[in-house]
């Protein structure tokens, strides 16, 4: 516990110094970082799979995901001719060697280039918008402490497993306060915002809270399913205590995009 809450902070203040870094200079740190993310997270997916270990594979995934991530900075680009352009890639190279890559293979590839690289474009998305910064932690307030608030939560009451087949730590009691904490802990970040002139629409956030909290778990307990199907207790290792980048980042990866849309349709800040 002290391992994971150490590291836990770590990350925190490094994300702090690179949103300060991006707003100071006006660089593209927090897309470079996030761009560095991607790889990693992708390398973390494609390895067991066994992906690494084949270059071409690894190499048209990289590829694929780096473009899909960079998308919207090149006018030529868009999300469905890069899709298109890369299953046509895939295809070529089962059929030329589809005595050693199959369908399947090509099939896992695809999808797990598209769950992380279009999970981090949304990412990316959010900071670029409008009131960036605070849409970003919102998604980061919805994800990462629904995920903390569940832990402590279901470690002091919890009773009921939630879907033990796929998380046997996780409970009912566990899930409703994680949900209930992210709420709590997002109108408190939206009577923050106040004091930087950016007002916010508190039934909105509510509203979005509830969802992006709930859409988080879901995203925790996607990338839980994958790693029960592969045998592996974490993606990685660089985070002591939270494992790898996909680790840590499973819930945010559905947290992104409902943040994102939900702001279109529920604006969470008011003129």
């Amino acid at each position: 516990m002290l391992k994971r809450t150490v590291s836990g902070i770590i990350a925190v203040a490094v994300l702090l110094m690179i949103v300060w870094a991006d707003v100071a200079t006006s660089l593209p740190f927090i897309n470079g970082a996030l761009l560095i993310l991607t790889l990693m997270a992708l390398y973390e997916m494609y390895k067991p799979f066994g992906f690494i270990k084949r270059f071409a594979l690894a190499l048209i995934g990289f590829a694929m995901g780096t473009l899909i991530f960079i998308n919207t900075y090149f006018e030529f680009l868009n999300i469905a001719s890069i899709i298109v352009f890369f299953i046509i890639v895939m295809f070529i190279l089962a059929v030329t060697y589809h005595k050693t890559v199959s369908f399947s293979d090509i099939s896992l590839l695809l999808f797990a280039t598209l769950y992380i690289s279009l999970g981090m474009l949304h990412i990316r998305l959010l900071v670029d918008s409008e009131n960036g910064f605070a849409l970003l932690f919102t998604a980061l307030i919805s994800a990462f402490l629904t995920d903390t608030g569940a832990y402590f939560v279901g470690c002091a009451v919890g009773k009921h497993k939630l879907i033990p087949e796929i998380s046997p730590k996780k409970t009912v009691e566990g899930s409703v306060g994680g949900t209930a904490v992210a709420i709590l802990s997002l109108i408190v970040f939206s009577w923050i915002l106040t004091y930087f002139g950016i007002k916010t629409n508190i039934l909105n956030i509510v509203i979005i809270g509830f969802v992006t909290s709930v859409g988080s778990q879901f995203g925790d307990l996607s990338a839980s399913m994958i790693k029960r199907e592969l045998k592996i207790k974490d993606y990685g290792d660089i985070m002591p205590g939270h494992g790898g980048v996909l680790d840590r980042f499973d819930s945010l990866l559905f947290a992104a995009p409902i943040v994102y849309y939900l702001n279109i349709i529920l604006p969470l800040f008011t003129n």
